[in-house]
């Protein structure tokens, strides 16, 4: 009925908001109307889409709440303090600004913020959008296999790593120890990727900008979205220095 299936897309979209217990919720309740296993029946690309989310969310549904909650305390401790870094990326479709986790990405965010600085960013495409999952940029040559000419540590494998929910900003990689300069920008949570790429920042404001991004696979013909311009809008009183291997 369309009840169930408006609460089955009410609870995937309250996930992919990080709301986690409302979409425990409504999700449960889908589950026990039969509702999931029906919908499992379509073909879509975009019911396929739906279907991952939902696999997700039910899988890491005991976890979630937690480590949100978690996550809650964290930022809260960052907001009182307030003196995180922040970078404003102009893009073709708007204005996104993330905040940097340096306290836990210490590393990556220097790394960042000095290749914002450099103007490295400026022109760059979003060369890989994936719905339901990323966007991701800072190819200088836009096939995803370019980077700064040089590698960063990871972050990831520490204890204190940051998971990736909604807006996470994180480094791209092909392997421990690879990072540069190619980041991404998450749709949704994406459990699967915590502790396995250096989650560094998030968007503070833009989530509109994040949703317009044109959906591409690299190598796609036609136009892309870009990065027309990044800026530092704020950072801690020291030099930012990436640490190359």
């Amino acid at each position: 009925s369309a009840a169930d299936d408006l609460q089955l897309l009410s609870g995937v979209a309250a996930f992919g908001c990080n709301e986690f217990n409302k979409a425990n919720e409504h999700l449960q309740q889908a589950a026990e109307r039969g509702q999931i296993e029906k919908f499992r029946q379509q073909t879509s690309e975009t019911a396929k889409q739906i279907g991952h989310l939902i696999d997700v969310a039910m899988l890491h549904r005991d976890e979630f709440p937690k480590w949100w909650e978690k996550e809650q305390e964290i930022r809260a401790a960052e907001a009182k303090a307030d003196d995180l870094p922040r970078v404003k990326l102009e893009t073709t479709r708007g204005d996104l600004v993330v905040e940097l986790y340096e306290n836990e990405a210490p590393i990556a965010t220097a790394n960042f913020i000095s290749l914002v600085e450099s103007g490295f960013y400026d022109g760059l495409l979003f060369h890989r959008v994936l719905g339901g999952f990323m966007a991701q940029g800072g190819c200088p040559d836009g096939t995803g296999s370019g980077g700064p000419g040089y590698h960063i540590p990871c972050e990831c494998y520490q204890d204190n790593f940051r998971r990736h929910f909604r807006g996470t900003l994180s480094m791209a990689h092909a392997g421990r120890d690879t990072g540069g300069s190619q980041f991404f920008l998450t749709f949704v949570p994406t459990p699967h990727l915590d502790g396995r790429h250096t989650a560094f920042g998030r968007v503070i404001d833009g989530f509109d900008v994040l949703a317009k991004l044109k959906r591409v696979e690299p190598g796609t013909p036609g136009p892309k979205d870009s990065i027309t311009k990044a800026t530092v809008l704020r950072k801690r009183d020291h030099p930012y220095v990436p640490k190359k291997i």
